[in-house]
Formats: C-alpha cells, structure tokens, sequence
C-alpha cells in the first residue's frame, strides 16, 4: 500500500474545523422544539413499537425538531431536561475551532520557513529566535545538514508561538516576511480595516474564557446561542483561507 499523501495545511484545516461544525451540529439535533410532555397515546405507540414494556413506558419521554425526533426510555436517567442547556456543546466547538485555526498557522508558516531561511536577510523575527547550546549540540550530533536541524528549532518555536491572538499572528506571519500582515487579510477578506484583528480579539477572549474559567461572567455562565457559534467558526474559516492567500502572495 503506498503512502498516504500529506494534507496541506488548508485541508488539514478544513478537516479538524469539521470536529467544531460538528459538535454545532450536535447542539442543533437537541434543541426540542416541542413545548408539551409526551403525550400517553404517543408513549403508548412509541413504545409498543420499540418492544418497551408497558410498564415501564410511562417513564419515556421525548425531544422533538425538524430534524429528529429522539426518545428517551427512561426520563428519570435521562430525558429532555438534560438537553435544555446547549452551551457545552458550543463552547466546546468553539474551542476545537481555535486551535485548528492555532494549528493551521503555524503548519502554514513552517510550509514556507525552508524559503525564509535561505534568504539572503532573514525575517527579523525568524532571526530572534533563540537556539540553546542544547540545540546546538543536538544539531552537530544528529543532522549532516545543519539546515534541518536549525529547522526543527524553528518549528519549536512557531508551534508553542502559535495563537489565534492578534500579536501571535502577526509574529509568527512576520517569521516568513508577510508584513502589514491586519491590513493584508483585511483586503484580502474584503473588510474594512481593523475587522480581521478585532475578530481574532474577540475569539481570543472568548476561547480563554471558556478554557481557563468556565466562560464564567460574574456568578453564572456567559450566554452562547448556536447564531454566536457558527458566526465564530465562520470567522475562523474565512480568516484561515485568507492567511493561506497572503501567505502564498507575500511569503518567501
């Protein structure tokens, strides 16, 4: 069997952002659009057609939307009120997001370092990378081309630089000679100027929020509607596709 072929680092986006659009997909398969209780005729039809005891079909209950209808055997183990809350779904797809985003960036900028560090000038910020005497010595024991063990030092650096934070972007772009980098993915994305870096703020704040305190707002939970969630993973994939544009237009 032949190897299989290596992604770019836009497929292999596209391919962890389906692990966020899902779990939206998720939430909107249990909202429960049905404001009664399960009626007896219904539970009684249900679950004579799912073979559930009559006994104990008075437990059942459901969850009912344009798109399934889910019923739950035993409501006093699990039934629709688990389901009301759809907010851990969503802070969770919010969080796969930004590190496919996260991911992605630093995957794309080591797609183009090989071309920056045979630059006559290096990128100032690729120059201010720090290389240890531990990597030196690794680098004299294990590699015969001390390029690619230079590399792996970069790579080092990009992958724990690598942040859906505005100043993380515009640092590890810098690394490959993408400079004005706000204005350029702007442009890009055909917004006015600022939108890109005010989004990635915002997603910022929010991923933290929810990976570091709970997406705690004073005594409760900050609210999330699946409109706000899908509008982040919108943001996240449009500002990937434009970083890939930039990054093969400016890069080296």
């Amino acid at each position: 069997m032949g190897r299989t072929r290596k992604l770019q680092p836009l497929e292999a986006f596209r391919d962890s952002l389906d692990d966020a659009d899902a779990l939206v997909t998720f939430a909107k398969c249990f909202e429960n659009q049905r404001s009664r209780s399960m009626r007896t005729e219904l539970r009684m039809r249900v679950g004579e057609a799912l073979k559930v005891p009559a006994r104990d079909r008075y437990a059942m209950d459901c969850i009912e939307n344009g798109q399934l209808f889910v019923v739950f055997r035993d409501r006093s183990r699990l039934g629709k009120e688990r389901f009301k809350d759809l907010r851990p779904l969503l802070r969770q797809s919010i969080v796969a997001g930004s590190a496919a985003l996260e991911t992605f960036l630093a995957d794309k900028v080591m797609e183009r370092v090989g071309g920056a560090l045979k630059a006559n000038e290096l990128p100032k910020r690729l120059r201010n990378v720090s290389l240890t005497v531990g990597h030196w010595s690794d680098i004299e024991r294990d590699y015969t081309r001390r390029t690619w063990g230079v590399r792996a030092v970069v790579e080092e650096a990009v992958r724990e630089e690598a942040s859906t934070a505005p100043n993380k972007v515009g640092s590890l772009l810098s690394m490959v000679g993408v400079s004005e980098w706000s204005r350029k993915l702007d442009s890009t994305r055909g917004l006015s100027r600022g939108t890109t870096e005010a989004e990635l703020e915002a997603l910022t704040e929010r991923r933290n929020r929810i990976a570091h305190s709970a997406d705690r707002v004073g005594q409760g939970r900050a609210n999330l509607e699946i409109e706000e969630t899908e509008e982040f993973l919108s943001q996240i994939r449009a500002i990937a596709e434009a970083v890939d544009t930039v990054v093969n237009t400016h890069a080296y």
